[in-house]
């Protein structure tokens, strides 16, 4: 092929504008359209804006909003006969009607060595069930959610103490480094391996998550599983209740493992290292937390305050 690619793509997360940004690097593409949610993505406190959207029109590509991939949207892509469709944390399900347009298809990228972790939030889920690898994976997609022919794939480690924002980072980087060594393979007429997904029940599913039930401690779970899910949350942060205040609880450490005498729940001490709390199954030392309409503080400079309000022996929920 001695032109350029013809692209279009679908993206609506920070994770979609990262791939973006990297293939626009590359004056070998052209982009048709990109096609994106009209949803917008908080910056600060106080401002929302769709950074994608701010992204096509710096940059001079032609863009669709909508919630919905209606009879319109479809029949423009069409018209624009693009060569390939790429995929990455869009949301939605691409139908037949547009699956079969470009001459080579419609790919996604997901953040999960599929068939493992099917679903819309892989990263999150991934954390929570202690993984000790992740990875991307490639697909020519299908009518069937993440469920396509695999194209390529590359694993990574997960850390003792991966969040969602360092996991997410990592896979952005190994994504942007392989799609554009797929890319060149399109733009090369070079051949492209699939290799069959084996589909079955027996693989954990990465359902979209419940901010108010999700990112809830519950102090019945053991400090290793706490732990998980604090640094699963890292992007929206973990929350608990103490004497009905409601606090977001961003970071910790697992201090103990094993069932002691204490109550669940129970402030055991807290000083400059942090606030220690029973679990089912171990002591977390609590770092950083943050009240409603301020800023995250550690424990450190929290009990420089003169407004501590935890007491050693009451519980926390």
């Amino acid at each position: 092929m001695n032109n350029k690619l013809k692209i279009i793509f679908f993206g609506s997360s920070y994770f979609s504008l990262s791939i973006l940004e990297n293939i626009c690097k590359f004056n070998k593409f052209l982009f048709l359209y990109i096609i994106t949610k009209d949803n917008n993505l908080k910056i600060n406190k106080n401002n929302y804006i769709n950074l994608i959207k701010l992204f096509s029109i710096k940059n001079g590509i032609n863009i669709l909003q909508s919630r919905n991939l209606n009879e319109n949207i479809i029949n423009i892509i069409k018209k624009s006969n693009p060569d390939l469709i790429i995929i990455a944390s869009y949301g939605n399900l691409i139908p037949n009607s547009i699956i079969n347009i470009p001459k080579f298809g419609c790919i996604n990228i997901h953040c999960s060595i599929l068939p493992k972790w099917k679903g819309p939030f892989p990263i999150y889920w991934q954390i929570i069930s202690g993984e000790k690898e992740s990875g991307i994976t490639i697909i020519k997609i299908n009518s069937k959610l993440d469920s396509g022919n695999i194209i390529f794939q590359k694993k990574c480690k997960i850390s003792e103490k991966e969040n969602y924002v360092s996991l997410e980072k990592k896979l952005i980087d190994i994504s942007c480094e392989s799609i554009i060594y797929l890319l060149h393979k399109y733009i090369n007429n070079e051949k492209i391996n699939e290799i069959k997904q084996i589909n079955n029940n027996n693989y954990e599913y990465a359902r979209k998550i419940n901010k108010k039930i999700d990112t809830k401690i519950n102090w019945n779970l053991s400090s290793i599983n706490i732990d998980r899910c604090i640094r699963a949350n890292y992007i929206y942060g973990s929350y608990f209740y103490y004497e009905n205040i409601y606090i977001k609880l961003w970071e910790a450490e697992i201090l103990t493992t094993k069932k002691n005498l204490y109550k669940i729940g129970e402030i055991l001490y807290i000083d400059k290292d942090g606030m220690g709390v029973n679990t089912k199954e171990g002591i977390i030392q609590i770092k950083v937390i943050q009240f409603p309409s301020k800023k995250k503080i550690d424990i450190k400079n929290y009990i420089n305050s003169n407004n501590i309000i935890f007491k050693i022996g009451n519980l926390l929920n």
